[in-house]
């Protein structure tokens, strides 16, 4: 199979054990686009599978990264593949593809565009986190969480208990939550343990979690669910596993760079 060369006209950033807490460059991913590939053959898919791995082992995913998992499709490879496509490696790479008949339309003309549109938060959200709150109309940063789960402990004392297990590499503060209504007997209940966020690129594993607990804490005693779930059921949840990853992908990598399997851990 041929792979295409790609070269790089970029500034390497090494990143090392002294990396700052908050680093305020990001990448804008100006000019990129996503290109949606349409297989219809095995040999179309190795070829995309060996491609996704040379680009990888040579460091070159900052130019062309695959956001489908492509080692997975097999052997469905009629599934559609996303593709991030910078400018400078667009022609080329369609080039590249059109030689092995491999079909492609254009699902995201304007990356950049799209990924200010995702940061965006209302006056109404900013106002709410400013005021402790938490907001899921928007990826929020890892203080923002810390202080929503502050003042769910602070405002719901006799649903929530807010300990920290230690602190990570970079300093910061693991919480781990204990949600439930204590029993009038005082009897111990069954237990059920969440986590999220191991993965430091996937933004919406806290978000769901973290909405989760929102849904169950502040909807007990009007909604059934939620006063049944913490009735009878004690909830362990750790929101942010890998905290430094997590706060890395927000300042350094942010968008869709998350999707370039650099993970923190």
């Amino acid at each position: 199979m041929k792979l295409f060369v790609i070269v790089l006209v970029a500034v390497a950033v090494v990143v090392t054990n002294s990396l700052p807490v908050e680093v305020s460059t990001r990448k804008t991913y100006k000019g990129y686009k996503i290109h949606r590939l349409s297989l219809d053959s095995q040999k179309q898919l190795d070829y995309l599978v060996n491609l996704n791995e040379f680009l990888m082992e040579n460091d070159m995913n900052g130019e062309i990264a695959f956001l489908t998992e492509t080692a997975l499709l097999a052997p469905d490879f009629r599934k559609p593949v996303s593709v991030l496509v910078s400018p400078g490696q667009e022609v080329e790479f369609l080039k590249r593809t059109e030689e092995q008949a491999i079909q492609h339309v254009v699902a995201d003309a304007d990356v950049a565009k799209s990924l200010e549109a995702e940061r965006y938060m209302s006056p109404e959200t900013k106002r709410t986190v400013k005021n402790g709150g938490m907001t899921w109309d928007a990826y929020h940063r890892y203080q923002t969480i810390e202080r929503y789960l502050q003042h769910l402990a602070n405002t719901y004392p006799e649903l929530v208990q807010l300990t920290t297990l230690g602190k990570s590499y970079e300093g910061r503060y693991l919480y781990l939550l204990k949600l439930g209504k204590a029993r009038a007997d005082g009897k111990t209940k069954p237990a059920v343990w969440m986590d999220a966020q191991i993965h430091a690129r996937e933004w919406i594993a806290a978000a769901t979690v973290t909405h989760m607990v929102n849904k169950m804490v502040t909807e007990y005693g009007t909604n059934s669910t939620s006063t049944r779930m913490l009735d009878q059921i004690d909830w362990y949840v750790l929101p942010v596993i890998n905290v430094d990853g997590y706060e890395f992908t927000h300042t350094v990598v942010s968008g869709v760079a998350v999707y370039s399997f650099y993970n923190l851990r």
